[in-house]
């Protein structure tokens, strides 16, 4: 009986030391500013698409007028935009140009803990206000903009650490610039992201899924002229084998990104290929953004030295991390 008591006890401090180790130990917050700017600058380019549209889809005239949105959506405080401050067409655009500012700042890193949580709130004003033209990549955008929110992604790489830096050479950070809510932020980002890889591998293999099991999911993405980027089906139709082999190794990297992601070993192999898989992905399925941000997120697993030896090789990087005040 007390063998068994010790080892409760022994797995129970073992796995709370595993479980601070994992969350709490400060780490170097530079990929997290790596991430804001990566990230700000996609939802910046997202925001901008609207312009073109924007009386269109939101006008009182428009496509989807504020009070057709509300009741289909329920409304309430859950669903408050930015753009119901601004009900008039005139207001439409002020919000729009807000936006704009507010993304643009975030992702220069200007005052980046107000403008995180602000860049969120703005990107969650469109996708609430004009929900019939969101895609997949608004569930990424906003999943990466929430968790910046916690971290400190404005101590690198940002107005925020110039001005410290101006303003005293010699302030130091949270432990030499080493922050927990960095960790926290990135561990979040990496636990997210191993779930979404997971969940895209199984979707593949469940019910309704049988061109993915048949190794013709490729082909039919290919041959959609509404979606896709570039049309490979000549070169696709002459190599079959090609395209079984393709539509195959999409779910097995993605099954196999969900578990091996948290080897040391199989890691760099994993984000190194997931650059190609999913710029040939994007051409043929026409999801971009959500291509590019599936690459983007993988940053968060990429350690903060190799990060700083590859920005200070193009003169990128600043000699020491400040936090800003």
């Amino acid at each position: 009986m007390s063998s068994a008591r010790e080892y409760a006890a022994e797995l129970v401090d073992r796995f709370g030391r595993g479980w601070n180790r994992f969350f709490f130990i400060p780490v170097d917050p530079l990929p997290t500013a790596v991430l804001r700017i990566a990230v700000g600058a996609i939802a910046l380019y997202w925001q901008v698409t609207y312009t073109a549209d924007l009386d269109r889809f939101l006008g009182a005239d428009g496509l989807f007028p504020q009070a057709l949105v509300e009741r289909l959506s329920g409304g309430g405080f859950s669903r408050w935009t930015l753009f119901a401050l601004f009900p008039d067409a005139t207001g439409i655009w002020i919000a729009h140009g807000l936006a704009f500012v507010v993304l643009l700042a975030f992702l220069l890193g200007l005052k980046a803990r107000v403008t995180a949580p602000l860049a969120l709130y703005v990107v969650l004003s469109y996708i609430h206000r004009a929900p019939m033209v969101t895609g997949l990549h608004e569930h990424l955008l906003t999943f990466l903009l929430a968790y910046l929110c916690i971290a400190p992604c404005g101590a690198a790489l940002s107005i925020d650490a110039y001005l410290v830096r101006r303003r005293s050479a010699e302030t130091a950070g949270e432990q030499n610039g080493r922050s927990v809510a960095a960790n926290i932020a990135l561990r979040l980002i990496q636990i997210h992201l191993v779930v979404v890889y997971g969940m895209m591998g199984l979707a593949k293999l469940g019910i309704g899924s049988e061109t993915w099991w048949l190794g013709e999911a490729v082909w039919w993405m290919a041959a959609r002229p509404e979606t896709r980027l570039v049309d490979l089906t000549p070169w696709l139709h002459a190599h079959t084998m090609l395209v079984n082999a393709w539509s195959h190794g999409i779910v097995l990297f993605e099954l196999s990104f969900a578990i091996l992601i948290w080897n040391r070993m199989a890691r760099p192999l994993l984000l190194a290929l997931s650059v190609p898989m999913y710029f040939g992905l994007a051409l043929i399925s026409g999801q971009a953004l959500f291509c590019l941000l599936l690459v983007t997120a993988g940053i968060a697993f990429l350690p903060a030295a190799k990060l700083r030896d590859w920005l200070k090789s193009i003169d990128g990087a600043p000699a020491n991390t400040q936090q800003p005040a």
